[in-house]
């Protein structure tokens, strides 16, 4: 008897399982998806960057590598003036301009302390000119990520959605029956359900 009472149980958190998934996904509009998406979508590329994100964001700058410090300093004192082609050129340092689209923490070209400088200077009014050793870096302006389309991620976002509310929807529900049947509840049997699902909605959707 305390078989079947344990298999009558699995099979009604099962069949409560699927149905919440099921009233989840219907819940889910698509002018909610996108409206989330709008509001949410610097997190979401955080946690799934491959996903959310299209380009990484940073800043916009130049750097010219001198001789030594002193002339760095110089080269500065006159960019600061004009610009930093113009002082490379005067201080004939013009081959040892690099022009990046974008600087930010996957950028390979430059020393990490002229990386972290020029990412310090995002905070700050640009355009701004500093010496770092000596380089001298010219932060021109700050680059905005860009995020993936929502009509190219739509089923996507849905899913993180659903993913999310579940675990809520769920914990909510199971502490509802825990208070009224003392129903017990196996977390990581939950985690692989979540996951499982989620992948299941994502494979029908690139059936579809």
């Amino acid at each position: 008897r305390m078989l079947m009472d344990q298999m009558e149980k699995t099979l009604a958190s099962q069949v409560f399982q699927s149905n919440l998934y099921e009233q989840l996904q219907k819940d889910i509009s698509d002018s909610q998806a996108q409206s989330y998406y709008e509001n949410n979508k610097a997190s979401m590329a955080m946690s799934q960057p491959d996903t959310f994100l299209q380009e990484s964001g940073g800043v916009k700058a130049s750097v010219v590598k001198a001789d030594n410090q002193e002339q760095a300093k110089k080269i500065a004192e006159q960019a600061r003036e004009s610009n930093l082609k113009q002082a490379a050129r005067d201080f004939e340092k013009s081959d040892a301009v690099q022009d990046f689209d974008v600087v930010n923490n996957q950028t390979k070209a430059l020393s990490q302390d002229v990386t972290s400088a020029i990412m310090k200077m995002e905070q700050e009014n640009l355009p701004k000119v500093e010496t770092v050793g000596s380089h001298v870096v010219q932060a021109t302006e700050k680059v905005e990520p860009k995020y993936a389309d929502y009509q190219n991620v739509k089923s996507a976002v849905k899913d993180y959605m659903l993913n999310q509310e579940l675990q809520k929807a769920y914990g909510e529900k199971i502490q509802e029956l825990r208070e009224k049947y003392g129903v017990q509840t196996n977390q990581e049997a939950l985690n692989m359900f979540v996951t499982q699902q989620g992948g299941d909605e994502t494979d029908n959707n690139d059936q579809e």
